[in-house]
């Protein structure tokens, strides 16, 4: 019998929970008067309905979605119903609202659709003058496809025969115009060097560092500060487990040196309705500056049917994050400062940007600020120096960059400042981007998205119009600037919560002063590619000194807040202020590994802890922490819903439990044991409780059949997050901490969607008979007992800090009763 309960747990209500060592302010000690405007921007929803992304596949949805920057607007591709011919494509300038541009054909070299049926995964990419397609109709190996209308719709035709290379092919063009063909493969993804942008040199392959362990599809690479980002989905599509997980590298696109981040998922929820989060694709805001990933959930299994989402990217070092990802209120991207077509029209109706004619040139009737990002979009052109792009036109003097032949040279005035090349021979006749960013002297210039040169000059730039010299309006394209650039916006982004963060992230408003400020992390650790800590961190040295966020609190309840720091900040204090509310001080606890097994985690330089719980309302937030004592150098904060209660629950389990329980997976009752029970050669998973649980105390007997094979186990985990069973992931397909035994052990791993052990008892445990196993969690320390006997402890440096109990039996005939829940023992 199967039955699928709502999570209720009794439990006892208490007044509030603080996790490090915490007081109450007096004479305003961490206090500081906050003065900053929160801005409201209009809001979405994810799991995109038609009133957003009209005419969608009908019981299909939106699924594997790809969106393309051309002349200032975005282009969404989706994969196509099965048996259905052609795709479907839309055309959006927000990301958010998206206008039907048409179903259109994919032909053969032949003309004829008879084999270009359910195109999965379509990319399409725009390459001098010409817009290209690459797709594995009915996931029978790719062709390639090269648009006849030479627009981003229309009809596509094959170039290429079918050229195989499984499923989920992606295209990553590098600064160099060296061009990449990735796609799917089982435990990695592969990759191989092509002559063009038709023809893929198969001899090249290599495999990139994608430990998904099992199937793994959807890769997309971005290159963002020299640093390449390459994301990958598992492992099954109807699974509600299905996540995106990265790998970075610093030296090639297809490096053999991609490193893996631990505690690594982008985007995972397989608890609640938005789940089954998938096949991502990169794409570059509307203000120029920001980055998004784009993705699909999963609606239904039958299809399957999936919808669209977008959240915003952020990073530091060579890390990312999602802020999110969220499924209802998030607000709508950044637009740019300015925004003109070549038919003169903005963005918006109302908007009065411009360019306007003085002379030989044609500028803007606005000016950016001394920081800022500029995109050019041009047409029929000559490519020998005496056109201008012009940016921090004052009445002092400007900036251009202009093309000469295969050179692209940046100038003040008419003084070469730097240049760079062009490989390839380009049409100058069909459209071109070139992009300029500016920060504190720091120039970068792209060409189509390709970085050309990146210098830094001794004084920045003022700000100032933008525009062009020696062009005729007709050849001007769309438009843009943003005062934004080199990821300024990213710290103008409220961050979501619940969700996680970059502390480098912090306003301008923030005080830094003496060394306080951004530090480089070297890597913390490095153990089979797996890196705890190599980002930037945000340090304060001195007290008084702090750091400021707006946060965007999208349910109002009470959170817990994770800190990562420098693990000898223990004992320093800080202050919490939220807007201009009487802060809270907390005190860094010290962390003891002396009794884990091995000494890696003694090495470690930064750990994660929960340093407080506290109610938050709706809504836009200042976020204040605030040096008192000591010194403060933190990598990321994360707030997670937390839950207001003490846990205490008991149930004998010789029955269906109707209340506080959800069942994953098919359970029986035995009558004579008056247990549950668990069929062998299947893994059984049953959760009790919240995600929000933090500390607490469960004690479960457990009867494993005397029959077991050694690899068998039963068991539960504690601090269980995005639980799921499907056919294809690994057994350890959760978050937390998994305790098992057999007959010959009795094991603690930490479980990421991977597994690692941490802890180890070798024992004879008789079969066939019942043993309490009881586990103990507090703050970053898990310890196991059996049979009544302590056993081990494990002190994890980034722990899980919350989430359910869960009964857990792999592939073991296991029976289970008297289960209890309670405040943790000391």
């Amino acid at each position: 019998m199967f039955k699928q309960l709502t999570i209720l747990i009794t439990l006892i209500l208490f007044v509030l929970l603080i996790a490090g060592c915490t007081e109450q302010v007096a004479d305003n000690v961490g206090f500081t008067e906050v003065n900053i405007d929160l801005v409201e921007r209009a809001r979405y929803d994810n799991d995109f309905t038609e009133a957003n992304i009209p005419n969608q596949w009908e019981d299909y949805g939106i699924g594997d979605p790809f969106i393309m920057r051309y002349n200032g607007e975005y282009y969404l591709y989706s994969s196509t119903k099965n048996f259905q011919y052609g795709y479907r494509v839309w055309k959006s300038l927000d990301l958010i609202n998206y206008q039907y541009l048409g179903e259109f054909p994919l032909t053969g070299r032949d003309g004829t659709q008879t084999a270009h049926h359910t195109a999965y995964a379509p990319e399409v990419y725009y390459w001098n003058g010409d817009f290209y397609m690459y797709t594995s109709p009915d996931g029978r190996g790719h062709y390639i496809y090269k648009s006849l209308t030479k627009q981003p719709w229309g009809e596509f035709r094959a170039v290429t025969e079918n050229i195989g290379l499984s499923i989920d092919g992606s295209v990553f063009i590098d600064d160099d115009e060296k061009m990449y063909f990735l796609h799917a493969s089982d435990g990695h993804i592969k990759a191989y060097e092509m002559n063009s942008m038709e023809s893929v040199r198969t001899p090249s392959q290599k495999s990139l560092y994608a430990p998904l362990i099992r199937w793994t599809e959807g890769p997309s690479i971005l290159k963002y500060d020299g640093v390449y980002y390459l994301t990958y989905t598992g492992n099954h599509v109807k699974s509600k487990g299905y996540r995106v997980d990265y790998s970075y590298a610093t030296d090639a696109p297809n490096s053999e040196n991609y490193k893996y981040p631990a505690n690594n998922s982008l985007l995972l929820d397989s608890l609640s309705e938005h789940h089954g989060l998938g096949h991502s694709s990169f794409i570059m805001g509307p203000n120029l500056d920001s980055y998004y990933i784009a993705y699909h959930n999963l609606d239904s299994a039958s299809g399957p049917i999936r919808s669209f989402n977008i959240n915003r990217l952020t990073f530091s070092g060579n890390r990312m994050t999602v802020l999110g990802p969220t499924f209802k209120g998030a607000m709508v991207p950044m637009m740019p400062d300015f925004y003109v077509r070549s038919d003169g029209s903005s963005y918006a109706e109302g908007r009065d940007d411009a360019l306007l004619k003085y002379g030989n040139r044609i500028l803007s009737n606005k000016t950016t600020k001394d920081v800022f990002s500029v995109e050019y979009n041009f047409h029929s052109i000559e490519p020998n120096g005496q056109f201008k792009l012009l940016f921090s036109v004052t009445d002092n003097g400007y900036y251009y960059v202009t093309i000469n032949g295969k050179e692209i040279g940046l100038y003040h005035q008419n003084t070469l400042i730097e240049s760079g090349t062009l490989v390839h021979d380009f049409d100058f006749n069909v459209v071109h981007s070139v992009r300029v960013s500016h920060k504190n002297g720091r120039i970068v210039v792209k060409f189509d998205n390709l970085t050309k040169i990146d210098t830094v000059l001794e004084e920045k730039l003022p700000g100032g119009k933008i525009g062009y010299e020696g062009l005729q309006p007709v050849s001007i394209g769309t438009t843009v600037f943003s005062n934004d650039a080199f990821g300024t916006s990213d710290n103008k982004e409220a961050k979501i919560v619940a969700g996680d963060f970059f502390a480098t992230t912090f306003l301008d408003e923030s005080k830094l002063t003496g060394k306080s400020g951004i530090k480089k992390l070297e890597e913390d650790i490095n153990d089979d590619r797996l890196i705890y800590s190599d980002t930037t961190s945000a340090y304060l040295a001195n007290k008084g000194d702090y750091l400021l966020y707006v946060i965007d609190v999208l349910e109002s309840g009470l959170y817990g807040l994770e800190m990562v720091h420098n693990i000898e900040n223990a004992g320093s204090k800080f202050s919490i202020q939220i807007d201009n509310n009487k802060p809270m001080i907390v005190e860094i606890p010290k962390l003891d590994f002396s009794k884990n097994f091995g000494d890696y985690e003694s090495s470690l330089k930064f750990a994660k802890q929960l340093m407080a719980e506290f109610e938050l309302e709706k809504g836009l937030h200042t976020f204040k922490i605030e040096l008192v004592e000591g010194e403060l150098e933190t990598t990321y904060f994360n707030f997670f819903e937390s839950s207001p209660y003490i846990p205490k629950y008991s149930h004998s389990l010789s029955d269906y439990v109707e209340q506080g329980a959800q069942y994953i997976t098919l359970w029986k009752i035995d009558n004579e044991e008056k247990a549950h029970y668990s069929k062998a050669g299947v893994n059984n998973m049953m959760l009790f409780g919240s995600t929000g649980m933090t500390d607490y105390t469960v004690k479960v007997k457990i009867k494993v059949d005397v029959d077991a094979a050694s690899n068998a186990s039963s068991g539960i985990i504690v601090r269980t997050n995005n639980p799921s069973i499907y056919s294809g992931q690994i057994d350890e397909s959760a978050e937390g901490y998994l305790i098992t035994f057999n007959n010959m052990q009795l094991v603690m791993s930490r479980i990421n969607y991977n597994s690692m052990i941490v802890a180890a008892d070798a024992r004879d445990i008789t079969l066939g008979e019942y043993h309490e196993l009881k586990v103990t969690c507090i703050g970053n320390t898990i310890k196991v007992y059996f049979d009544g006997e302590y056993v081990f402890e494990y002190i994890d440096p980034y722990p899980f800090s919350h989430g359910l109990v869960t009964l857990y039996s792999i592939s073991t005939e296991a029976y289970y009763k008297d289960l209890e829940i309670m405040k943790p023992e000391e």
